[in-house]
């Protein structure tokens, strides 16, 4: 296992290894971890909706977001990007300039490495012009919704090691309004600099189907159910249905990921996202995060949307 990647899940995978009484090797990695240390039911069946409207024409694509945007365990001044994440296989897909800034442990306003940050970055490689077509956002796991813990640092803890404590603060600070404060000085940047670009926030993909009951993770190829998890069930619930929100009260779009990989999130026979060391996916993926499928999945849907 990559050193990085060893470093980035060091803590919670020992844990969620207990809990289903695996122990490793001397040999292999002793990973585990809360992937971000630093720090309305969709329907299934529904069509990609059509585009509102086409670009016009080809112009670039600028990323920003966290792990599930970069899919990379390098965090900070190391930060990079995995070349099979989605923003990577949509440049590929639509054969347009990709500026990607995307950064394990980013957030939209409450982490060390924020939105602003990346913006700034993006708009030092020309990110910001007329000839940007389409500006895509995904935040919000790592946001510390209640004053001290992220929401994905929450939702590991719950899912690896079993500890799911009631947080009612968590949940219910995660507003559409805060989105908003959080974003909207960079989104009236973007509009004003690139008059013709469309943006968008990306949601997350399906970690738990909405309707579940209670959590649940593959572990070493065992499916570990959580049954004191419907804390981090409201908790992933509202973070979607915020950014849904604050994107219409910005006038902007949102891609539905939720939708577009639903019934093949976690402890499913074909799941988009990453257990722990789970070989139906990659044994070494990021817990919680895209499989390279999962990823394609997401370029496919954004192409379609955005019809580009």
């Amino acid at each position: 296992m990559p050193n990085a990647l060893t470093r980035f899940l060091a803590p919670t995978l020992a844990a969620a290894l207990t809990v289903v009484g695996v122990s490793l090797s001397p040999g292999a990695a002793s990973a585990g971890g809360n992937p971000n240390q630093n720090t309305t039911t969709p329907s299934t069946t529904a069509p990609v909706p059509a585009p509102k409207n086409k670009l016009s024409k080809p112009g670039q694509i600028v990323v920003l977001g966290d792990s599930f945007a970069a899919n990379s365990p390098d965090m900070g001044a190391a930060c990079t990007q995995n070349p099979d994440a989605w923003p990577e296989q949509l440049g590929k897909l639509t054969k347009r300039r990709l500026i990607e800034k995307a950064c394990s442990g980013a957030s939209f306003g409450s982490a060390n490495y924020q939105i602003g940050d990346e913006a700034r970055l993006a708009d030092k490689e020309g990110g910001f012009t007329t000839d940007t077509a389409l500006f895509l956002m995904q935040f919000g796991m790592n946001d510390q919704w209640n004053g001290e813990d992220t929401a994905l640092r929450i939702i590991i803890k719950c899912l690896a090691g079993g500890s799911c404590q009631e947080d009612h603060t968590a949940v219910t600070s995660i507003t559409p309004q805060a989105i908003v404060d959080r974003t909207k000085q960079v989104i009236d940047y973007v509009r004003y600099y690139s008059p013709n670009a469309r943006i968008a926030f990306v949601g997350y993909p399906e970690l738990l189907h909405p309707g579940t009951k209670a959590a649940c993770i593959d572990v070493a190829g065992r499916e570990v159910t959580i049954h004191n998890s419907k804390a981090i069930i409201a908790l992933i619930n509202k973070l979607d249905a915020a950014t849904r929100e604050a994107a219409t009260m910005l006038n902007v779009d949102f891609v539905d990921a939720r939708k577009a990989t639903a019934g093949r999130g976690l402890c499913t026979p074909k799941p988009l996202v990453h257990g722990v060391l789970d070989s139906k996916t990659d044994v070494y993926g990021i817990p919680a995060h895209p499989t390279v499928e999962g990823d394609a999945v997401m370029a496919r849907t954004i192409r379609d949307q955005f019809g580009l």
